[in-house]
């Protein structure tokens, strides 16, 4: 919780047949291990929003993947924040962006 992160990928222990780990007593039970990952997935909320916040007003490099609609475009900056534009831009382009915003761990902005 006090350490700085951009994103994590929890998911609970699963015995692989032939490991020692798969035979070993006292596993934690597989409900604990559900509210473990429950528990860490709710941080990573809060944890990749502050990282999203801090890129406010900075530029990013956009990756466009896709036009939803004919003024908005979607895409993935370089630090894997998915991005919102209100313009148009052609997929598989890279983009300069100004943050303009967040919402959640979703950056919005301008081209720069």
């Amino acid at each position: 919780e006090e350490l700085p992160f951009s994103n994590i990928h929890p998911f609970p222990f699963s015995p692989r047949p032939g490991t020692r780990a798969a035979t070993m007593a006292d596993t934690v039970p597989p409900a604990v291990r559900k509210a473990r990952v429950a528990e860490l997935l709710a941080l990573k909320t809060v944890k990749r929003a502050a990282f999203a916040a801090g890129f406010c007003g900075q530029v990013v490099e956009l990756v466009v993947e896709r036009n939803p609609n004919p003024t908005r475009a979607v895409g993935w900056s370089g630090e894997y924040l998915e991005t919102h534009v209100q313009h148009s831009l052609p997929p598989r382009t890279l983009v300069s962006l100004r943050v303009t915003g967040v919402r959640g761990d979703v950056l919005t902005g301008e081209p720069a």
